[in-house]
């Protein structure tokens, strides 16, 4: 493997540079989207190597590669378009690891309910 080490990029002009601290830091570690309903299946992802079904509104996010501590930032959004009603989706505390963390979804009744769409980021700082 060979490793670019510089302070920053370019495009092929010149005309706009973004140091490459930017990059390494600000790129996502990890995504997914996917749906809750029936046999929970992952639509797309990176860093993500599997799902798992926790029960009703509960997912667990396994990473394909482990992050280098709890400490990440993860946001999620969810909705459910068979309903139409107010969900709430959030990132659960109890499980968070470098290799998983659960996420849960809510019903506007404040029951756990399934979610169709499920879309999840992590940022993480690499030092």
């Amino acid at each position: 493997m060979s490793t670019l080490k510089l302070d920053t990029l370019s495009n092929a002009l010149g005309t706009k540079t973004v140091p490459s601290e930017t990059v390494v830091e600000g790129s996502a570690k990890a995504w997914v989207l996917f749906s809750q309903i029936g046999t929970q299946t992952i639509d797309s992802a990176f860093n993500v190597s599997s799902i798992t079904d926790l029960g009703a509104g509960l997912t667990r996010i396994n990473f394909l590669n482990p992050v280098l501590s709890s400490s990440y930032a993860a946001a999620l959004s969810g909705k459910d378009t068979g309903v139409g009603a107010n969900f709430v989706a959030e990132v659960l505390g109890g499980a968070r690891s470098t290799t998983q963390f659960d996420v849960g979804g809510w019903a506007y009744t404040g029951a756990r309910a399934d979610l169709s769409h499920v879309s999840v980021i992590v940022f993480h700082h690499q030092q």
